[in-house]
């Protein structure tokens, strides 16, 4: 009797220590999620939001970033990256920006690249690309929360950039007017 009362009891400190560390990585995940969102929110402009969320990355994943944003001439790497992306990088990142479709180490797709690519998507179109150079491959938490971080990233961006073509429109229709 004292054995099975012993294996029950073995049973349920273990099902008890296992839910405990998947709420410890649920808080976790939320606190990250509530300081990005609270980064983007007092950040006044897209460079510092940046190199705000760059850090973020950093101190929630153990790894440097790099964030691509579309310009004229297709993609370019911002300074606010941690790391200086490879030329594999960067098609990687190129073809992860055109496809809209994650690529890159831990991925089916183009898995022999040297970091995860996930693009920067709003309802209508890419911004750019979130790059991500991890020691080991991200579990799946990690994963959605790096899709999460993207997703937010995206919004901060067209945002960023829909503001921007309304102060050149209201600048152009005030130099007409004059």
């Amino acid at each position: 009797a004292y054995f099975i009362i012993a294996i029950i009891v073995a049973h349920l400190a273990t099902k008890l220590r296992e839910r405990e560390q998947a709420e410890r990585r649920r808080e976790e995940r939320a606190t990250a999620l509530y300081r990005l969102t609270r980064t983007l929110a007092a950040s006044r402009d897209l460079d510092e939001a940046l190199s705000k969320i760059v850090r973020l990355i950093k101190e929630s994943f153990q790894s440097d970033a790099a964030i691509w944003l579309r310009d004229e001439g297709g993609l370019s790497c911002h300074a606010a990256s941690t790391f200086v992306p490879s030329t594999k990088d960067e098609s990687v990142a190129v073809w992860a920006f055109q496809k809209k479709q994650s690529a890159g180490k831990s991925t089916d797709t183009l898995p022999d690249a040297e970091s995860l690519h996930v693009p920067l998507i709003t309802a209508d179109r890419a911004e750019g690309v979130l790059t991500v150079r991890l020691s080991t491959p991200p579990t799946l938490e990690q994963r959605e929360l790096l899709d999460a971080f993207a997703a937010q990233l995206a919004l901060f961006v067209n945002k960023e950039s829909a503001l921007e073509e309304s102060r050149a429109a209201q600048v152009a229709r005030q130099s007409e007017k004059l």
